[in-house]
């Protein structure tokens, strides 16, 4: 007798999915209205979803339903009507749980109020002047990364941007975190906590698969293998020793790190985050701050490398602006706009943060149909990106698109495209804390590279993006360019 019961249940809670839910009215496949098994399988244990999400929306247009609860919605009409503040209105919050135990401490994902005071506490450290503090360290380590490629070029031996990216971007945020470096630069090599960190986000990808399916946690290792959930947990007890130390030392004399902001009263003499936050929050910040620029930086050189052209065409920018490396600075380097529109561009089919984190409908109506309290609302960059409804010659890059019609570069077929879809770091009172701190580390090793060498992609890596798997964040693998000191280009 339990058997029938139980397949008629099925069938039935299959029939009431597809045909009587309150998102039936929402396109998509039939199969991701029963169940979200196979969406949650492909995404957090596969990797593969961001891509399938791209030919569903193609298929179906800008909101498609992709889980019984689930919904993948276009950045046009996410940006504004989701991620935008709304006076008076309930907050589209951060999913429960989404980022571990810790989710509601975190900066990323705690409720209205409490990310409220995190970040304005935090956000001291991001300012203008604290940028101006920080640009020491950052040349500092940029030139440690150009001295290693030159280094490289002398030899004439190939570098694997991705890891020489990686190196230098965790040595500034964890000397701009904890007031030292890891020293990756220096020892040629990650740092082991760094190792188990990037290991980990894969693993915690992993672990959010149980956050929906939590019968399954108790076997859940054996399912996907013990390794990337073991570096999950090592990678958050190592970040919270180093997050410990640090604290313990109180302020640094002659110099402010992310942790002197984090760990200052407020105007109340309150401390603005708890010892707690302080803690788990700092390994966010290490995470955040470096990978997603690594991953900016290695597209930025993968797609640029394969046009001579536009290499040809910044490269003179470049040097025609600077006589010296010296003189290249985040300020500096901000105001060459073929420099801004290759690093847009790149950024918009390379978007380091390829899926942003669900959000939960409070009960509202989004783009005229109401969607219910509880369902997930998902914005898949890569997909808004490459829409042709909003970007002429998606799939291809034209850096000219972002130019303004005065420079000479300018090319009027893509007056029509929809630029304010574009968002890179996220939209909102949510977005990216640290994203003009981001921009202004592309902008300087971007331009620092050029004026300095002259480089070429090594061949059979045309396929380097469409190999890689997606976790949140791309799973990279190496990006094999070989450089040469342009004053031995011009002897040649």
């Amino acid at each position: 007798m339990l058997r029938p019961k139980f397949v008629a249940f099925v069938a039935a809670t299959a029939v009431y999915r597809v045909c009587f839910h309150p998102l039936s009215v929402f396109p998509g496949p039939k199969r991701f209205a029963i169940t979200a098994v196979p969406q949650k399988w492909e995404n957090h244990i596969n990797g593969t979803w961001v891509r399938r999400v791209r030919g569903l929306h193609r298929q179906y247009g800008p909101i498609v339903r992709i889980g019984p609860d689930h919904l993948s919605i276009d950045g046009s009409i996410a940006w504004p009507q989701i991620y935008s503040h709304q006076a008076g209105k309930a907050e589209f919050g951060k999913l429960p749980g989404h980022f571990g135990i810790h989710n509601d401490k975190l900066l990323v994902g705690a409720p209205r109020d409490t990310h409220r005071r995190q970040r304005r506490h935090l956000g001291h450290a991001f300012s203008e002047t604290a940028l101006t503090e920080q640009q020491g360290i950052m040349l500092h380590y940029v030139g440690l990364l150009l001295d290693k490629l030159s280094e490289n070029a002398r030899q004439g031996k190939k570098v694997n941007l991705v890891n020489w990216f990686n190196f230098m971007a965790f040595d500034i945020i964890g000397d701009l975190t904890f007031g030292e470096p890891f020293g990756s630069l220096t020892r040629n090599d990650y740092h082991p906590w760094i190792r188990t960190l990037l290991e980990g986000i894969r693993g915690g990808a992993m672990a959010r698969f149980t956050l929906f399916y939590p019968i399954l946690t108790p076997i859940f290792p054996i399912l996907v293998g013990r390794k990337f959930l073991r570096s999950k947990k090592e990678s958050d007890e190592l970040s919270e020793t180093k997050a410990d130390a640090r604290i313990a030392q109180g302020e640094i004399d002659g110099r402010r790190d992310f942790m002197t902001y984090m760990t200052r009263k407020n105007r109340d003499g309150e401390y603005g985050m708890t010892h707690e936050e302080q803690v788990i929050n700092a390994p966010l910040l290490i995470g955040a701050g470096s990978e997603t620029t690594a991953s900016a930086l290695s597209g930025f050189f993968f797609l640029m490398g394969k046009r001579e052209d536009l290499v040809q065409l910044l490269t003179e920018e470049v040097r025609n602006a600077f006589e010296t490396e010296k003189e290249i600075t985040s300020k500096s380097a901000a105001r060459l706009p073929y420099l801004s529109a290759c690093l847009s561009e790149a950024m918009r089919l390379y978007p380091p943060a390829v899926e942003t984190p669900p959000r939960v409908s409070p009960g509202a109506v989004v783009e005229g149909k109401f969607v219910p309290e509880g369902t997930l609302l998902s914005v898949y960059q890569l997909s808004t990106y490459r829409n042709p409804d909003h970007f002429a010659d998606s799939e291809e890059f034209h850096p000219e698109r972002w130019l303004p019609a005065t420079h000479p570069l300018y090319n009027p077929k893509y007056a029509g495209d929809n630029r304010d879809v574009f968002k890179p770091f996220s939209f909102g009172p949510r977005d990216c804390v640290g994203k003009n701190l981001a921009r202004a580390e592309m902008t300087v090793v971007a331009s620092r590279i050029l004026h300095r060498f002259e480089w070429e992609l090594e061949p059979g890596q045309e396929d380097w993006i469409e190999r890689q798997r997606i976790f949140l964040i791309w799973e990279k693998p190496p990006l094999w360019v070989r450089f040469r000191h342009r004053e031995e280009t011009r002897a040649n």
